[in-house]
């Protein structure tokens, strides 16, 4: 696992540089105010520092300086369900997000999600789906100014 962790870091690290690279030949704004290129390059600075990370951490595993024992755990039946479900609402909310709007789609996403990683507490699910899904209706929406897909009825 070391080992393919060394690799996953080196490949996350040269695709941040990438993105880096990529960013600077972002245009510069034409009034005074952030560039476009600051997030790309702060997500990647973070990328560049956490691969770093990743891969001291096993360079020092294999060569026995770390002392964390790595434990290998079996993928159970539970997780593998719990994350074919996950992955099929993901799909199926991307599918009618444009049918049937955000304020609809949302909250039913954050609801199952809530559901699937055992949250029994209905009233909790119910304020934050219903929550989450305005606070960021409104911030989208309002604050930046971005176009959410709405319902075909409204």
């Amino acid at each position: 696992m070391a080992k393919a962790n060394i690799v996953i870091g080196s490949i996350f690290f040269l695709l941040a540089l990438l993105m880096f690279a990529v960013a600077l030949d972002f245009p510069k704004p034409q009034v005074s105010g952030l560039s476009p290129r600051v997030f790309p390059q702060f997500v990647a600075v973070c990328t560049m520092i956490f691969s770093a990370m990743l891969i001291v951490k096993n360079v020092r595993l294999l060569a026995g300086k770390d002392t964390v024992v790595q434990e290998k755990k079996k993928l159970d039946s539970q997780f593998a369900a719990r994350f074919g479900i996950f992955s099929a609402a993901g799909v199926l909310y991307v599918l009618l997000i444009d049918k049937i709007g955000y304020l609809i789609a949302t909250p039913i996403l954050i609801a199952a999600t809530m559901l699937l990683f055992n949250e029994k507490r209905w009233f909790r699910v119910l304020m934050v789906s219903v929550l989450t899904t305005l606070i960021l209706y409104m911030l989208f929406r309002m604050v930046f100014r971005v176009p959410l897909p709405r319902n075909p009825l409204w």
